[in-house]
């Protein structure tokens, strides 16, 4: 029997599901894929812990404070990776209980860590008789390691490819697992393609992306898989939304000619079952038309920028009104769709001003830089309490 890796996305246990009866969580046909597997890995996507003490940040703090030693262990789980945009809702604690809840479970974890060192550490996998490095990253929106402050894996260019580089020399094989993404929107934004494609180019054997809560396009670039978002495996709540309740599992083996090829597992949770499932004909129809449709994005870089142009101009009234007016967000964002408003709260002779505070990298490192402090005197102020 072929050895294989299987790859999921969000997962976060949060309801009242029985996590000891095995045969409860999934269907036949996966049960037998995730006990055939030499590896599962999911993005367990908030922290195992009791802690109360949340940290400040945009969005809502999550935590698993329901979970059993061994109740992952009866999922099939066998790795987690920790780099996301909630890991460190409940702090330095919420991270260091998770860790300690890993280990108890003897689930092997990347992607967090208490230093630079660990955090940015790549998990070895073994996949036949060959070695397989998993490097585990995520957006800069919340608790990125910094130096011995512990945190999450942070997405830093230069950093991911010299991490690369030297995986590629221990390694035989290197897989990234990207935290990454617009949430619910199911296409890449066109930076995210073009860093994606430059790692492959680099020498990443396959690439894959979660956070959007929603299955996204995937394409083939230098012989490098790349899958732009697997959506959730199980995160109970949007009991009817189609995107959200739809997920890829990446099935992950060595082919004949010594690559890794990932062929796709269409799965749905189910809130009310407490249960993930393969999908039935019918629906795997429904959303493989859908990924197909989604996929067209990545036929040509003008495709896809229409297409995240035409995003950005339904989100530009909320994105402008968060950034320049947070204080009273509620009623400008009604006062932000008339046009006598917007000319005079976002007056066209100060755009450039704007544009190139933003796209400048001198001037955005600056404001992020500022942003950075504010946020972490304001973190201060909030524990000194």
């Amino acid at each position: 029997m072929k050895s294989y890796i299987l790859i999921a996305g969000d997962f976060v246990p949060n309801d009242t599901g029985n996590y000891n009866d095995t045969d409860s969580l999934y269907c036949k046909t996966l049960t037998a894929e995730i006990n055939g597997a030499d590896h599962f890995i999911v993005n367990l996507e908030a922290p195992v812990t009791k802690s109360s003490k949340l940290v400040h940040k945009s969005g809502p703090n999550l935590k698993l404070d329901n979970l059993s030693v061994g109740d992952l262990n009866s999922f099939g789980i066998t790795d987690a990776k920790l780099a996301n945009n909630h890991m460190m809702d409940f702090g330095i604690q919420g991270l260091k209980d998770t860790i300690e809840f890993c280990e108890k479970s003897a689930i092997r974890h990347c992607g967090a860590g208490l230093n630079q060192n660990s955090a940015k550490r790549a998990l070895e996998l073994k996949l036949e008789d060959k070695s397989v490095a998993l490097i585990n990253i995520c957006e800069n929106e919340f608790g990125a390691v910094d130096g011995d402050v512990g945190g999450v894996s942070g997405y830093d260019l230069p950093s991911l490819i010299r991490q690369l580089k030297l995986a590629k020399s221990q390694f035989d094989f290197v897989i990234i697992a990207f935290h990454c993404g617009v949430e619910h929107l199911a296409i890449p934004r066109p930076r995210l393609v073009n860093e994606c494609r430059l790692l492959a180019e680099l020498g990443a054997d396959l690439i894959v992306c979660h956070h959007t809560h929603t299955p996204s396009a995937y394409e083939v670039h230098d012989g490098c898989q790349i899958f732009y978002g697997i959506g959730n495996f199980y995160f109970p709540g949007n009991k009817h939304d189609f995107k959200w309740n739809r997920g890829l599992l990446v099935k992950v083996s060595i082919t004949d000619e010594g690559r890794l090829d990932g062929e796709l597992l269409y799965t749905k949770q189910s809130s009310e079952k407490y249960c993930v499932e393969i999908l039935n004909t019918i629906e795997e129809k429904e959303l493989t038309g859908f990924l197909e449709k989604q996929n067209e994005c990545l036929t040509s870089v003008d495709v896809l920028n229409d297409k995240w142009m035409k995003y950005c101009s339904e989100v530009e009234n909320e994105f402008l009104t968060l950034v320049y007016f947070p204080f009273i967000a509620w009623p400008m964002r009604i006062l932000s769709r008339f046009s006598l408003f917007k000319r005079i709260a976002f007056p066209l002779f100060r755009v450039a001003v704007r544009k190139n505070l933003i796209t400048c990298e001198s001037h955005y490192e600056v404001l992020q830089s500022i942003h950075a402090n504010y946020y972490k005197k304001r973190q201060a102020s909030k524990n000194e309490k």
